[in-house]
């Protein structure tokens, strides 16, 4: 399998490369469930298996979409645009801020701290991990993740922007902009709730390994993979994930995400859907004036292909992944240059407008009174 460690590429490699395509064992794709009510402790897992999103309509979705407040967003991004490499004050700022600002909205913030060694010189490092749950209680949860430390530069201070300042921004906007919505009564899939994990320590410090990279992200798999769930003990809490969705390198001008991974083809088909919907109603996507080209557009990669990143752990102990990640990366990607100037914010208010639309679906939000 062709492995890569977010390391620089060319796309047009990849596509000549596509004849060793291999197919990755498919998951099952469920349909709805027509059964008779069963305990919470079995309907968990049947409600899981038999999952199937019920899509917005069109007048639905635009009432989402138009949510967006571009200066809530840069609000929420300043403060998370300064060095914060792991275990530096820069970092545990970000970190306060981020659960700060998800403990006002209500989310259980559990805080998954660890000392891990790194090549020299930087030696023992101090991680903590964010975990933010709506409802601790649900069995089953929609993960949004991204990564929140930054790399070390020894050219100078590096904010990061895309890598992944935005993503996180991004996560607290939904939060913010949903919050209402996910909390009010909702007719469907009271057993599911939104989970926000905020990874530290994804940046290598000397060069990209498998001991120097996804130290947040590997230790808290592990952990989780240990826990048992709360309503069915025989099972990792690891299984009460639904769909696991990463984010990462968001911000760029011109960004194209792709089907990695053909067992939640069916997510990633929601998003281009989504997408197609919101370019047909006028005035709700910069898209049409800014490219022309889908940012989800259909078909999948040669399932050789991957890009190491936080989703690795939990792939390998079985979580369905969704990665969005643009290919090929963004121009400043581990430049001093990936900084707010660099950004482009309508692409970056379209993709809001997308996600925001996919998690309300996903969580069956309550939009009455809006429309």
């Amino acid at each position: 399998m062709f492995r890569m460690g977010r390391q620089s590429f060319s796309w047009e490699v990849l596509v000549l490369c596509s004849a060793f395509f291999h197919r990755s064992a498919a998951q099952k794709i469920y349909t709805a469930s027509t059964a008779a009510p069963l305990p919470r402790k079995v309907s968990w897992l049947e409600g899981k298996r038999n999952f199937q999103v019920t899509p917005l309509a069109g007048t639905e979705m635009v009432t989402v979409a138009k949510f967006s407040d571009p200066n809530q967003f840069r609000r929420l991004l300043s403060p998370l645009l300064v060095p914060r490499v792991a275990g530096t004050p820069g970092n545990a700022a970000v970190r306060t801020f981020i659960t700060g600002q998800l403990s006002q909205l209500g989310y259980t913030i559990e805080l998954d701290s660890f000392f891990a060694t790194a090549p020299a010189p930087f030696g023992t490092v101090h991680f903590t991990n964010i975990i933010a749950t709506l409802d601790p209680s649900a069995p089953r949860r929609l993960v949004l993740a991204c990564h929140f430390d930054s790399k070390f530069m020894e050219q100078g201070a590096f904010s990061g922007a895309t890598d992944s300042a935005v993503p996180c921004a991004m996560m607290l906007d939904l939060a913010v902009t949903l919050s209402g919505f996910l909390r009010s009564p909702r007719t469907a899939n009271e057993d599911i709730t939104l989970q926000l994990m905020f990874f530290d320590g994804e940046e290598a410090f000397v060069q990209w390994t498998e001991s120097d990279s996804l130290y947040g992200s590997r230790h808290l798999a592990e952990k989780l993979e240990a826990r048992p769930h709360s309503l069915s003990s025989e099972l990792s809490n690891l299984a009460g994930i639904d769909l696991f969705v990463l984010m990462d390198l968001i911000g760029g001008p011109s960004p194209t995400f792709r089907n990695f991974f053909p067992e939640t083809a069916s997510n990633f088909a929601r998003l281009s859907a989504i997408e197609s919907t919101l370019r047909d109603s006028s005035n709700v996507l910069h898209a049409p004036t800014i490219r022309s080209d889908a940012y989800f557009p259909p078909g999948a990669v040669p399932q050789f292909f991957r890009v190491d990143d936080d989703h690795v752990p939990f792939q390998q102990r079985g979580v369905p992944i969704l990665h969005l990640i643009p290919v090929p990366f963004p121009d400043v990607w581990h430049t001093l240059n990936d900084d707010e100037a660099h950004l482009d914010f309508p692409a970056i208010e379209d993709l809001n407008s997308i996600l925001r639309v996919f998690v309300c679906e996903y969580l069956t939000c309550n939009l009455n009174g809006t429309l």
